[in-house]
């Protein structure tokens, strides 16, 4: 690494393994990297590939990263980008250098000078320097305690901590949830409220108060996080439903507010489908270069388990319905412990697309997932098949791909379409592992 960066790139990682494992990570395994992957491209929407990140974790990597590679890495850590990341980091560490002068600095020093003048006086000379060291050293010792206290000891405090949270309504988006802390026990240079799983989704704390609140725009299962000196002492779970299913439309893939579509207009026909004049409608510009449509379904389920269920869909991306060019379309089913997500699009654009099972990627740049281009002109039926964590996926009657992953699911809490411009489902059915149908919506009246 370059010298200038080289300290700020380690520290980097660190900050990430504690992020992703609570400690630093001196073993990294393919899984990690493709985890990693994973949850900087949902955050940021940049795809870092494993190989990428593996340079970057090498101990005699010398190389200097791209920029942009960089700002993603900031990015995911909650910084607005390599710059803001790096000020930060140059503040930490003139404030532990601080730290360590008053500690070693003059005033240690001269207390240091009186000990060993008053223990000239009062112990013979011939046991002075043993007196000396072992003194020194106790009091080394003691230092060294302290500091360890002072960035360890509150832990002990934790347990006593008030962090939890409530939904202002029931079912619905935006949602509005007031977060209710103490933390007036703690002593810290930083405590924060990290909303959901994206890190760029948080908030500074106020020691001396005990409310903040926080809007969330799209439905799902997040876990709120108290995290003081970048480390997570307290979560909680929040699911924030919708209220049957759920239209909306935005410009970019990762605005944090989006356009709503009201339950009227989503059912079209038979099928879940926004159409362009309903789009404009809606005050949604599509002279834009693209734009996308997503239908969600956020819900308890009961407790069909991810890990062994069944999920049936018809679906297409028609271009003379609003589909734009490079079609695709993602199903993905929402679990407690992360998301399955299913890639369709055309032949030709097969390598831009990605396949996820909860801790596994599969990412077209570097497998082969011809099998996932389709003529989505016409309906596809996908099916998707999940038995102890290995999931067989069948489209048009085809088995196009299996694959195996090791996190558990947890109980299913959603489902979502994202579509490339306009897309329609026809129907979706999902099923547990006795093949007793759990939900199911033909569309025909709401579901």
């Amino acid at each position: 690494m370059a010298g200038t960066e080289k300290p700020y790139i380690l520290r980097c990682r660190e900050l990430i393994e504690e992020k992703l494992y609570g400690e630093e990570r001196h073993q990294w395994k393919q899984r990690d990297f493709d985890y990693l992957s994973e949850l900087i491209f949902d955050a940021t929407g940049v795809l870092l590939s494993v190989s990428t990140l593996k340079r970057i974790w090498k101990n005699d990597y010398e190389g200097t990263p791209h920029p942009s590679t960089l700002d993603a890495l900031a990015l995911y850590l909650g910084y607005k980008n390599w710059h803001a990341f790096k000020k930060n980091q140059q503040r930490t560490m003139q404030r532990q250098y601080t730290a360590e002068q008053r500690a070693t600095g003059p005033g240690f020093q001269n207390a240091a000078r009186m000990i060993s003048e008053f223990i000239h006086r009062i112990i013979p000379v011939r046991r002075y320097r043993f007196a000396l060291f072992l003194i020194i050293g106790l009091a080394g010792g003691a230092l060294i305690c302290y500091g360890f206290i002072r960035h360890f000891g509150s832990n002990a405090n934790y347990d006593n901590i008030l962090f939890s949270s409530k939904k202002v309504v029931t079912r619905g988006v935006p949602n509005t949830v007031i977060f209710n802390y103490d933390i007036s026990m703690i002593d810290a240079d930083s405590v924060l409220i990290q909303q959901s799983w994206d890190p760029r989704r948080q908030a500074r704390l106020d020691k001396d108060k005990h409310y903040h609140s926080s809007v969330y725009y799209y439905p799902g299962f997040h876990k709120a996080k108290l995290v003081i000196d970048d480390k997570v002492v307290k979560q909680h779970n929040i699911h924030i439903t919708t209220d049957g299913w759920l239209g909306l439309a935005r410009y970019d893939r990762n605005a944090q507010i989006p356009i709503y579509i009201p339950r009227d207009d989503i059912i079209d026909d038979g099928r879940l489908y926004i159409s362009p004049k309903t789009l404009q409608k809606h005050k949604v510009d599509l002279s834009r270069n693209e734009y996308h449509v997503f239908f969600y379904n956020v819900r308890d389920f009961g407790n069909i388990d991810g890990d062994n269920s069944t999920i049936e869909t018809r679906l297409k991306n028609d271009l003379s319905e609003g589909g734009l060019t490079g079609q695709y379309v993602l199903t993905h089913v929402m679990c407690e412990n992360g998301r399955d997500i299913i890639p369709l699009t055309i032949a030709g654009c097969v390598g831009n697309v990605s396949l996820k099972f909860i801790d596994v990627w599969v990412h077209g740049r570097e497998n082969d997932l011809s099998a996932f281009g389709c003529d989505l002109s016409e309906w596809n039926d996908l099916r998707c098949e999940v038995e102890n964590r290995t999931a067989k996926l069948i489209l048009n009657g085809n088995v196009i791909y299996q694959l195996s992953y090791k996190e558990p699911a947890g109980r299913i809490i959603g489902i979502y379409y994202y579509f490339y411009g306009c897309g329609a489902v026809d129907y979706v059915k999902l099923t547990d592992a006795q093949g007793d149908i759990v939900y199911t919506d033909d569309f025909s009246t709401e579901g």
